[in-house]
């Protein structure tokens, strides 16, 4: 491209210059107007021209590469997507709560020993809320409070009240020994109600001998046992045939303790001088269950010497025997 507008201008020069001179009359100006055009007709170098050439390619070069290149708008370029975390609202309402401070022990033992006197819990509601006790509220219970949580576990009558009895199972036991073992922890003395409800669940599940194990652990601590747990245990023989020599073993073991006063009253600190209608009635079960109605006699006028009248539920229980070995027609 430099050669051609150089080629034109010598071209130009050249027509300025003739007429320049056709024109000028006077020598000097003629040699100027020479030296002028020497000049501006003179050749470039060579290594200029190149110079000049590459410069104009790499001109074109760019032109050609900027049409090449893609046309952009602002709406063709794509939006960053911006990733915004996930928050839970429950989580932050939890990060948020201020804590709540540990509630005295105390203050939990004596929130559990009013509901527990109050409401009509069963086992299950009784066994969670005392397994929520913190070690430290139990130094704070009472041997009553103790007594009345396994009561409620083992789900007698008194403890459930109006809805009835639970059947207990060996979990119920496992529940109430780790009550037990939390109380004297706790420097709890178990007393002779405390027995009586281990005595109880070992007569529910049958286990007779670890009944016994927990009366003779009783009298080693020094209480003296009233009738009742021997009462339990003599009732929860009545109802398995295969333990009627059991029962009158124990039988005899009740009438001579009661005799050497080793067995105390139910309602008072003396001690018992006969037999209760209740542990008649329990032994009149065992033998009327096997039949053995001569002995059953024996024990009513037994009963009538010591001045102790039977009542329906003996009655029943004669009749329920001889209904069961000789039918109806028993008489």
């Amino acid at each position: 491209m430099h050669g051609r507008r150089t080629q034109k201008a010598a071209v130009s020069w050249t027509l300025m210059y003739c007429q320049a001179i056709r024109n000028t009359g006077q020598i000097e100006q003629r040699r100027g107007l020479s030296e002028l055009y020497k000049r501006m007709t003179k050749p470039q170098p060579e290594d200029a021209k190149d110079k000049d050439v590459a410069k104009d390619k790499e001109a074109v070069k760019d032109k050609e590469a900027v049409k090449d290149m893609p046309q952009l708008s602002i709406s063709s370029i794509p939006k960053p997507k911006i990733r915004v975390p996930r928050i839970d609202p429950n989580t932050m309402a939890r990060a948020q709560a201020p804590k709540e401070l540990p509630k005295d022990p105390k203050l939990l033992a004596d929130e559990y020993i009013a509901d527990l006197h109050s409401a009509n819990w069963g086992g299950e509601e009784t066994w969670v809320r005392f397994s929520r006790l913190p070690q430290k509220s139990h130094a704070f219970l009472r041997d009553i409070d103790i007594n009345c949580t396994l009561a409620n576990i083992r789900g007698t009558e008194r403890a459930l009240s109006r809805r009835g009895r639970s059947t207990p199972t060996s979990n119920t036991l496992s529940r109430m020994l780790e009550v037990f073992e939390a109380a004297k922890l706790a420097n709890i003395v178990p007393d002779r109600y405390t027995y009586q409800e281990l005595i109880a669940i070992n007569v529910d599940l049958l286990n007779f001998n670890y009944a016994h194990d927990w009366l003779e652990k009783m009298v080693v601590q020094g209480i003296k046992p009233t009738i009742r747990p021997y009462r339990t245990i003599l009732k929860g023989y009545s109802t398995v045939s295969s333990e009627l020599d059991s029962a009158r073993r124990l039988w005899h073991e009740i009438k001579t303790k009661i005799a050497a006063g080793l067995i105390a009253g139910e309602k008072s600190d003396e001690v018992a001088t006969t037999v209760d209608l209740l542990t008649y009635t329990s032994y009149v079960a065992a033998e009327s269950k096997a039949g053995n109605f001569a002995l059953v006699v024996d024990v009513l006028e037994e009963m009538d010497q010591a001045g102790i009248k039977p009542d329906i539920t003996l009655r029943n229980t004669v009749l329920d025997g001889l209904v069961r070995h000789k039918g109806l027609d028993a008489g």
